[in-house]
């Protein structure tokens, strides 16, 4: 779904309401001063999740939003060197370059993952879960987030598990939004 000149023209906190950004991000830009909030927005984010809505925003399609976003899992996911997680790896590896045609057939590819995530879930023995499952999670957040009439809401749940992976077993790490945000801004606006 591109946008049109109004969503991008309007003002700041409109054009987020139009483009159905979370609240909190909008209270956020409504903070700023108004003269400035598109720039200092796109400058000053603190939080993954938003960049899909401030890019939008901006005027940046959603393909590109999307291939950012799976370019930049593809960097922090790394190597997974298990069958699983190099095809789930490759799928995001396919999500950059050919952005939402390449995740149209992602749930289905994946639906002997999704059962294994599930069946993981009814296990009672305390065992950390495999790496790629997390990684998997993402991947068909992604897939649905194509599949929606509204890409960004599913791209900004996987920009969050995006801030998050650096956490996966680190229970006292916090989340590396502000990296993320500085990664996106520059593949979005190469993009843009």
């Amino acid at each position: 779904m591109e946008y049109d000149r109004a969503v991008i023209q309007a003002k700041p906190v409109d054009a987020l309401r139009n483009l159905a950004a979370p609240r909190d991000l909008i209270e956020w830009v409504r903070k700023l001063p108004p003269e400035t909030a598109a720039r200092s927005a796109w400058v000053d984010a603190t939080r993954a999740d938003w960049m899909p809505y401030l890019a939008a925003m901006r005027g940046i399609g959603t393909e590109a939003i999307l291939r950012a976003v799976c370019e930049c899992a593809v960097e922090t996911a790394g190597a997974l060197d298990t069958p699983e997680g190099e095809r789930v790896v490759g799928v995001l590896r396919d999500g950059a370059a050919r952005g939402k045609a390449a995740l149209a057939t992602t749930e289905n590819d994946l639906a002997d993952l999704k059962l294994a995530i599930i069946q993981w879930g009814h296990k009672t023995a305390p065992v950390a879960r495999p790496i790629w499952m997390y990684w998997a999670e993402l991947v068909l957040e992604l897939a649905r987030a194509a599949s929606r009439g509204n890409v960004l809401v599913g791209v900004s749940l996987a920009a969050r598990l995006l801030a998050n992976a650096n956490t996966i077993g680190k229970p006292n790490a916090r989340p590396a939004h502000l990296d993320l945000v500085a990664r996106l801004r520059e593949k979005l606006t190469l993009a843009g």
